[in-house]
């Protein structure tokens, strides 16, 4: 009774009402595997990943076949970047419930991870034929596409989320992104501004449409307006964000990484901001602090391809080339037209190639800090 109280709550975005309550129905019965599963799922949302694994874990040594289990713990695992153990718990999910969307979405994402494209656009597909009405498999499908290069389709697909879901702040944003990355930023403003008024308390969307909003302002005057919003509000996490962001393209990471550490601080989850404050402390050549910023960057969103391109450069100058090599695949995969990455991807597999051992010459710096996409 209480678990199902409990995932009511998580459901109207009550998080913390929820978790208390799925505490005392564990203490009541510890080996309610139910229970266990939906306390992993509610810890999992919070990103407090350790404890939710092991709840997880538990429920499915308990249940080897309850397959919400399986699925929430493939999911935790994709989080914490365990993609061949995820992998294992999701196809068993599906196996044992072919008619879970969640599952299979889960699994295509585990697939796409794994350079398994053809199989995980299948899954995402038969997400959407179990369950039309969700907008997660249309989201990912805009992502798959546009990460292949195909712009047309990924926008076909963000506007199926949204015909599905009119209420996904999700699909706005990616359709935002969409819209910005191929210069029409009024379009692109109207998205933003519609997953703001979906999703208030989203801080990365929130910094995405302040980026949007400011491009049509000289970078004095940018930077200015973002001042006056932090001296208005210091909590404000995405004022705090763009004018981090904005003061480090502007070549003063110095003075960027007091805000961008503040907007980490209040919004320690949002993956553009941890991706920006990495992309400073290069700049200031704080390698030690930048990488894992970055790799927290990456594990709250493995699409960043900015990140991809810093962690690789940062991995390079420590010597670790293989590592470095397969970010720069990815940060090529995800953008492919991004000169930087390129090059850097070239010369990091030309200096393999010659000697196997690369002294990172070469290597474009660091990317400064970017908008939230």
């Amino acid at each position: 009774m209480r678990s199902n109280l409990a995932m009511g709550l998580d459901e109207q975005g009550r998080r913390d009402e929820a978790l208390h309550h799925l505490r005392e129905a564990l203490r009541l019965n510890p080996d309610a595997v139910n229970v266990l599963s939906n306390l992993g799922k509610t810890l999992g949302d919070r990103n407090e990943l350790d404890e939710a694994r092991a709840h997880l874990e538990k429920a499915v040594q308990r249940d080897p076949k309850h397959a919400d289990a399986r699925n929430n713990l493939g999911g935790i695992l994709l989080k914490q970047g365990r993609v061949a153990e995820a992998l294992s718990h999701l196809r068993e999910a599906v196996a044992l419930a072919p008619a879970c969307a969640g599952a299979r979405n889960n699994l295509g994402l585990a697939l796409q991870q794994t350079g398994q494209v053809d199989e995980a656009r299948a899954q995402f597909e038969k997400a959407i034929a179990c369950e039309p009405e969700s907008p997660s498999a249309y989201n990912n499908l805009g992502r798959l596409c546009f990460a292949q290069g195909d712009a047309g389709r990924a926008a076909d697909w963000f506007r199926r989320a949204i015909a599905a879901a009119p209420r996904d702040a999700s699909a706005y944003a990616n359709l935002g992104s969409l819209m910005l990355k191929a210069g029409r930023r009024d379009e692109a403003l109207r998205h933003f501004e519609t997953a703001v008024l979906l999703a208030p308390g989203d801080a990365g969307m929130q910094a995405s449409l302040a980026a949007v909003r400011l491009q049509g302002l000289s970078r004095e005057d940018a930077i200015r307006q973002c001042a006056d919003a932090v001296a208005r509000n210091p909590r404000d996490a995405a004022a705090q964000a763009a004018l981090g962001r904005l003061l480090a393209e502007g070549g003063d990471p110095g003075a960027a990484l007091s805000h961008l550490q503040e907007a980490v601080r209040l919004a320690p989850h949002d993956a553009a901001v941890r991706g920006n404050l990495g992309a400073a402390l290069m700049q200031l050549n704080r390698y030690g602090e930048a990488r894992p910023e970055l790799e927290e960057a990456l594990r709250l969103n493995p699409h960043d391809a900015g990140a991809h391109n810093n962690l690789g450069g940062l991995l390079a100058m420590q010597g670790e080339h293989a590592k470095a090599k397969s970010h720069f695949q990815e940060a090529v995969r995800l953008n492919p037209g991004d000169a930087n990455a390129q090059r850097n991807l070239s010369n990091i597999m030309r200096e393999l190639g010659q000697t196997g051992v690369s002294d990172s010459q070469g290597l474009l710096a660091p990317q400064a800090p970017s908008g939230a996409s």
